[in-house]
Formats: structure tokens, sequence, C-alpha cells
């Protein structure tokens, strides 16, 4: 998949493409992020982005610049039931206002 899923002045929601798959694994190899989220090899990304149970999205602020990533899932699930499976903000403790910013 690929194109904006949610585009605003503040933020862009995309789906995730390959070139992306690096920053998301520096993301998390984050010490702060590592506490907090288990690393998954670069296959399993891969394997979230093709499968359309899953929505695998790269969050940009309002200068292009990746700042974090979505993980969910459950999207063909039988019992309309969406998991946020993963959020990972790279510049940690900046607040939502400072995402609108451009941190």
């Amino acid at each position: 998949m690929s194109g904006n899923i949610i585009n605003s002045n503040q933020i862009l929601l995309r789906h995730t493409q390959a070139e992306d798959l690096d920053f998301v694994l520096r993301t998390e190899a984050d010490e702060d992020s590592r506490r907090f989220v288990f690393t998954w090899p670069w296959e399993k990304h891969e394997s979230a982005m093709s499968n359309d149970g899953q929505l695998h999205i790269i969050i940009e602020n309002k200068a292009g610049e990746k700042i974090g990533y979505i993980i969910l899932t459950g999207l063909r699930n039988d019992h309309h039931c969406i998991e946020l499976t993963r959020i990972n903000i790279i510049s940690k403790n900046k607040g939502v206002d400072n995402i609108r910013n451009g941190m």
C-alpha cells in the first residue's frame, strides 16, 4: 500500500514503505523505546506492511520529518475489534503541542 492516510497542516500519517524500515528499526533500537517496545526484525515489519489485516503507518511532522510509527492489527477481525499494536515516537517527552509545532 502507498499513499496518505491523514494529511493535516500539523501531521501526516502515511503507509510505511520499505525505505522507511531503517527508520522504524532505529526508532525501536532507541534506548528509551526499548524499555516499552519489543524489537521486531525487518521481516516482521515487512510482513505487517503486506498483511491486509494490519496497518503499518509512518508519522511525519509538518516539516516532513519522520517522527514515529504506528501498527494497527485486526482490520479483518471477525469481532470488528482493532488493536493498537504499537505506537513509537522517536522524540520523547515533547508532548502533543510540540508535535503540532514541528518539534
